[in-house]
């Protein structure tokens, strides 16, 4: 009996099932027509777009394909019966990271230097689901930069604020919360193929490694402007002991900027 040498043109791999018998039927109808059913095990290839990363929507197409008759000989239809659904999906299989929108049937017909070759496509569209994301990347960085900047005194409304003085504090937990966000990110980045472009999630993870940065280079500023204050401040003491000295000295009493503090507050 001859049938449709039809093949996935966008497959990377297909098999025939063959447990635990070869998995096909055919049918022979009064009037001639033929069903012919078999189950196939197909890998298509899809290319995605990934620059809204997980935030995104893909859309699949499978291309289904006469290898040796061109249109003149063979041409492919979808079923237009309304009591049959030409693609109907399993609502038992699910994927664990995406949930599918809808299924859309079409042809792509193409024109060889052979002739007109027939062509059908089912698109498959489907979502990405976002509480595995949420739970896994978004939250935790999230509290890390929160902790992150309780290393900040101009931060009132924390109360784990760190002295500006605690300086192996302030680093120690600063170079942890940016080593273990550069972690995060590795780890989200060796889950995805490579691409040239930036993600949604690389722009993310880069503005949470900048506020964690950001720690770092405020205390580096606060730490260095008191230090600074200080010393100014000590100069200025003794500028005023010297000069409490020196008119001490001319009225035959012996003073400092200290023991008028107590005096005053006697």
């Amino acid at each position: 009996m001859w049938h449709p040498d039809v093949y996935f043109a966008n497959a990377r791999s297909a098999s025939f099932q063959h447990v635990t018998d070869d998995n096909f039927l055919v049918w022979i109808y009064p009037n001639g027509r033929v069903w012919y059913d078999c189950r196939i095990s197909a890998t298509i290839m899809c290319d995605m777009n990934l620059w809204k990363f997980p935030l995104d929507q893909q859309e699949c197409d499978m291309r289904i394909l006469s290898y040796a008759y061109p249109e003149k000989q063979l041409r492919l239809r979808w079923t237009n019966r309304t009591d049959l659904k030409a693609i109907e999906a399993n609502p038992e299989i699910k994927m664990p990271d995406m949930e599918l929108v809808f299924i859309k049937q079409g042809h792509c017909n193409g024109t060889y230097a052979t002739g007109v070759w027939s062509c059908m496509t089912a698109v498959f569209r489907v979502e990405r689901q976002m509480m595995h994301h949420v739970m896994q990347t978004y939250l935790p960085t999230c509290l890390i930069v929160v902790i992150s900047w309780h290393v900040s005194n101009d931060l009132p409304l924390f109360n784990f604020w760190l002295d500006v003085d605690s300086a192996p504090a302030r680093v120690t937990l600063s170079i942890t919360t940016l080593l273990t966000i550069s972690t995060q990110a590795n780890g989200v980045e060796l889950a995805l193929p490579e691409v040239s472009y930036m993600k949604a999630i690389d722009v993310w993870m880069g503005a949470c490694m900048a506020f964690v940065f950001g720690v770092m280079i405020e205390f580096t500023i606060c730490h260095y402007a008191k230090n600074l204050e200080m010393a100014r401040g000590e100069r200025c003491k003794a500028l005023v002991n010297t000069a409490i000295g020196f008119f001490g000295a001319s009225f035959g009493k012996q003073t400092s900027i200290d023991e008028l503090r107590t005096e005053w507050r006697l």
